[in-house]
């Protein structure tokens, strides 16, 4: 082979080795932010067992409440609202997936006040933790 071929080869070996490798860390990547169904269904099943549990530090390491910026707030409030309810998950209805980091669990859940109601529950990915999003649906009184 003459030096020409031996350059072009040697150059053409090392764009393959090159885009192979991207797209290796690039699917490596991503993997680590994409979710399962299963793992999103097991995300909110967890987040009701805490409930169930009364286990309050769970619930607030595994949520993200948009009513409170303060976990001790969110502590005084899940421990008053864990003895006056009972919230219990009934089944999963569906599972959408909105992007990689984001998706919507649509649940039946009962609870004492309200009976069996049908509620949707953003779960997203935050600083690589999977999040329950909570309190969307909260209206504060004026």
């Amino acid at each position: 082979m003459n030096k020409r071929i031996k350059l072009i080869l040697g150059g053409a070996l090392l764009v393959v080795a090159f885009t192979v490798f991207i797209f290796s860390y690039g699917n490596s990547s991503t993997n680590a932010s994409q979710a399962s169904d299963k793992e999103i269904e097991s995300i909110l099943r967890s987040f009701f067992k805490s409930i169930d549990d009364k286990n309050v530090d769970n619930m607030i390491d595994n949520t993200i409440d948009i009513r409170f910026s303060d976990d001790e707030v969110r502590k005084t409030e899940y421990n008053e609202l864990l003895s006056t309810d009972k919230v219990k998950l009934k089944d999963i209805v569906s599972i959408k997936k909105i992007d990689d980091n984001n998706y919507i669990v649509t649940a039946n859940i009962n609870t004492k006040d309200n009976g069996d109601i049908i509620n949707e529950f953003p779960v997203t990915l935050d600083e690589e933790k999977w999040k329950v999003i909570i309190g969307q649906d909260y209206i504060p009184n004026n």
